[in-house]
């Protein structure tokens, strides 16, 4: 029981300070970046709007537990070449979420949390004699303080979450040809440890502890391709996230989340009044075991359409809808998690 209990609270802990895996709901990827910074100086901004569905269902008690989040994400990208060798783009990120989780039979116990992620972005491009394009550069990822609370028809409960930042290098290299382009990448991991205060009143006297939660960036390697014609644009990548190298342990000292991978992929394609774009991305299921399946660690694939006024997107809109599926297989508990997302997109971009 005592094993269950940790499990259950650095799950507790964890889907709350990270969310769900956003990366994968987000429209851009850092190869989509990387290879679209070539030749021309420009600025781009992009927002995504979703609305996440997620469900908890027992069927040994035949409760169901609704899990909802709506996210908005933000990008801002100024890109600059000093020289036709040396070239600077700087990004900020910025993605929010407003969650609300709550059963759907009484006794009832509603759960909310509001928090708030930037990420600025500073990479420097330098292009050889043989016009091979060698990255570097640094992310700073800051966590904001955040408040969560539990309410029942007994006692309240608030989660008070410390802010925190941490810095993430990255190196990579792109080769272009006509119609060809491609490279890779390297995120080195890092991780931070926050503090979180567990305020109750259970009891007569209102009491409160301290509890650690651990903010870990996985280390990630990304192979990205790119094709171009006149009448057809597509893309794709494959990264791997090391995500048992850190973060939450359970009482044995094992990673509560696995390996990865995150797959994408986009066509793009002309018609009368623009051109049409199709995206699908991907995500295997990142638990360690079944004891830690949740609605952040199954599998999940987002698919997109979207239509810009051309191949540059300087004008584009679309809508996004994403599933995800998955269960548990132990005697204590086996729950199973769905989870469903809608979406609308736009942007634009500026080429000078």
């Amino acid at each position: 029981m005592k094993s269950l209990f940790t499990r259950f609270l650095l799950l507790l802990v964890s889907e709350v300070s990270f969310g769900r895996h956003l990366s994968i709901m987000q429209k851009s990827s850092f190869g989509q970046e990387a290879i679209e910074f070539h030749a021309q100086s420009g600025f781009s901004g992009h927002g995504r709007i979703l609305a996440l569905d997620g469900k908890e269902s027992f069927p040994d008690t035949q409760s169901i537990t609704y899990d909802r989040l709506v996210v908005t994400f933000w990008q801002a990208a100024l890109a600059h070449h000093f020289s036709p060798k040396l070239g600077l783009r700087l990004d900020l990120n910025i993605a929010s979420g407003k969650r609300k989780k709550y059963s759907k039979s009484f006794p009832r116990k509603i759960i909310t949390d509001d928090w708030f992620v930037m990420e600025p972005k500073f990479q420097m491009v330098y292009m050889t004699n043989k016009k091979l394009e060698v990255l570097s550069g640094l992310i700073l990822n800051y966590y904001s303080s955040m408040d969560r609370s539990s309410q029942t028809s007994s006692f309240n409960t608030q989660w008070r979450f410390d802010s925190v930042l941490l810095q993430q290098p990255f190196i990579g290299l792109v080769k272009r040809s006509s119609q060809f382009g491609g490279g890779f990448y390297y995120k080195f991991g890092t991780e931070k440890t926050r503090n979180v205060k567990k305020i109750s009143d259970f009891t007569k006297e209102p009491y409160e502890f301290i509890v650690s939660d651990v903010i870990h960036l996985a280390t990630s390697v990304g192979l990205f391709i790119e094709y171009k014609s006149q009448s057809l644009k597509m893309y794709g990548e494959f990264t791997t996230i090391e995500a048992g190298e850190g973060g939450q342990k359970d009482e044995n000292g094992q990673a509560v989340f696995e390996e990865h991978s995150h797959v994408r992929v986009y066509v793009g394609v002309p018609i009368f009044l623009g051109n049409v774009k199709f995206g699908l991305n991907h995500k295997t299921i990142s638990y360690a075991d079944n004891l830690n399946v949740s609605l952040g660690t199954i599998p999940l694939t987002v698919g997109s359409i979207s239509w810009a006024q051309d191949k540059n997107e300087s004008l584009y809109f679309g809508c996004v809808y994403g599933i995800g599926n998955d269960g548990q297989s132990l005697p204590e508990f086996n729950a199973r998690f769905t989870q469903k997302i809608y979406g609308i997109e736009g942007g634009v971009r500026y080429l000078l």
